[in-house]
């Protein structure tokens, strides 16, 4: 006798597979169920990354407000180099004594000349000049010449150098000294200029001059302090440094109005 093959029914195997797969799903979400009652939610696995997100918003938004804050600002200060620590008496071209003590309170700039000079102390009083017709009106703002050769340059001298160039005005001051090794060391030690180079040899005079010095111009702030150097007649960063001497100067005027408003 052939054996019988025993066929299960299809609906009874559908009705079994869905029984397994109901006594699954029963059983995972018995063992997460029972995971969770096992390990109850920390409080501050909640909340730190609800706080490291406040945090970062926090730090983002001050970040923006730096960042205006400097645009508002405009352009970055100039540096504070030096301060004029000691006082100097010196002799303007209209034969006072002054001393530069009398200028706290006022932006100047300074330059090296000497009246005997070829061509780059002219090129410094054109390139001064220029900056002042830039700041027509500005009160709080003076030049200062200081010569080099005080041995030669007299105040009758310098006098009528500074009327020949166009600059004899009441805010220029033309400065020399009866004690120069006195004034080449403020100059050195104090705003920090090169020390000059005196010529010996004829030839070198009569195409250079008696010196060879320093020919930048340097800013002092009305408190007293040397804010930069600027090559204004260096061939190649001439135009440069002038336009960053603009910026510069703008920016320590507004300092000098903001300080007398607070008085």
């Amino acid at each position: 006798m052939t054996p019988q093959r025993l066929v299960q029914p299809a609906d009874n195997i559908s009705n079994s597979s869905r029984r397994d797969q109901n006594g699954m799903r029963h059983f995972a979400m018995a063992r997460i169920v029972g995971t969770m009652q096992r390990k109850p939610i920390h409080p501050l696995s909640v909340w730190i990354p609800v706080i490291i997100i406040v945090l970062g918003l926090v730090v983002g938004w001050n970040y923006m407000i730096h960042l205006r804050g400097h645009q508002e600002d405009g352009p970055s200060r100039p540096p504070f180099l030096n301060r004029l620590e000691q006082d100097i008496t010196l002799i303007e071209r209209s034969g006072r004594e002054v001393n530069l003590s009398e200028l706290l309170g006022t932006v100047y700039l300074v330059g090296y000349v000497f009246t005997e000079c070829p061509r780059d102390c002219i090129g410094v009083l054109t390139q001064l000049s220029d900056i002042e017709q830039e700041f027509r009106g500005e009160e709080g703002l003076k030049f200062l010449a200081v010569s080099l050769d005080p041995e030669r340059d007299t105040p009758e001298r310098l006098s009528e150098w500074a009327s020949i160039h166009g600059v004899d005005r009441r805010n220029w001051w033309f400065l020399t000294t009866d004690d120069p090794p006195k004034l080449a060391n403020y100059m050195h030690r104090q705003m920090m200029f090169m020390t000059p180079i005196k010529h010996t040899d004829p030839e070198m005079i009569a195409r250079e001059g008696r010196f060879a010095h320093d020919s930048r111009i340097a800013l002092i702030d009305h408190g007293g302090h040397l804010r930069g150097f600027y090559p204004l007649i260096d061939p190649n960063l001439g135009g440069q440094a002038y336009r960053k001497l603009l910026n510069d100067l703008r920016i320590v005027l507004e300092e000098r109005r903001r300080a007398q408003r607070r008085g």
